[in-house]
């Protein structure tokens, strides 16, 4: 049986933030500050083999700690083609009404394993370069697959820690 010498456990550097908590309510210290698509998101294919796209969404306190969100979230869908000099992506599709400011909902959107909202979005045959984007990138096995991109936005309306209105938002791309 070894010896098990003295273990020393660093305390990581956090930034020191100061006040108290409003009792009012309106202001929280543990709001949310940053929202990331992270880059788990993918394009997949549904029970039926249609495509989706798969987000998670990533809330971080100004701690830098995972947090819950509330408020009115919209999540948009660019399509394009990702080759050299190719134009700009466009909006293809948006899902504006997920309202996490409803507990229910909330809750039963976010993952507790991963600490991170996921959204399946369908729906994707609404638009054609959409769709066409996310069969490309779900080619497998073509030697010479298309090029193309599907970027996901996503807008947050929230409250922050003072208790006024803001609106955190990000993007990530998937491409071929």
């Amino acid at each position: 049986m070894g010896v098990l010498g003295s273990c020393q456990v660093a305390n990581p550097i956090r930034p020191v933030i100061r006040g108290d908590v409003d009792p009012t309510g309106r202001a929280w210290p543990f709001a949310p500050t940053e929202l990331r698509v992270y880059p788990l998101t993918r394009v997949d294919r549904d029970e039926r083999g249609r495509p989706v796209v798969v987000v998670y969404l990533e809330t971080v306190d100004r701690w830098g700690d995972f947090s819950k969100a509330i408020g009115d979230l919209e999540l948009r869908l660019y399509a394009g083609d990702r080759a050299i000099g190719s134009a700009d992506d466009t909006l293809e599709l948006t899902w504006p009404s997920v309202r996490l400011s409803d507990l229910e909902e909330n809750a039963a959107w976010y993952d507790p394993a991963s600490k991170m909202y996921r959204f399946t979005l369908g729906g994707l045959n609404r638009s054609g370069t959409a769709l066409g984007a996310a069969e490309a990138l779900l080619a497998r096995g073509d030697p010479n697959p298309p090029t193309s991109r599907i970027r996901i936005m996503a807008v947050l309306r929230t409250v922050g820690p003072d208790g006024r209105e803001i609106f955190l938002q990000d993007s990530y791309t998937i491409e071929r």
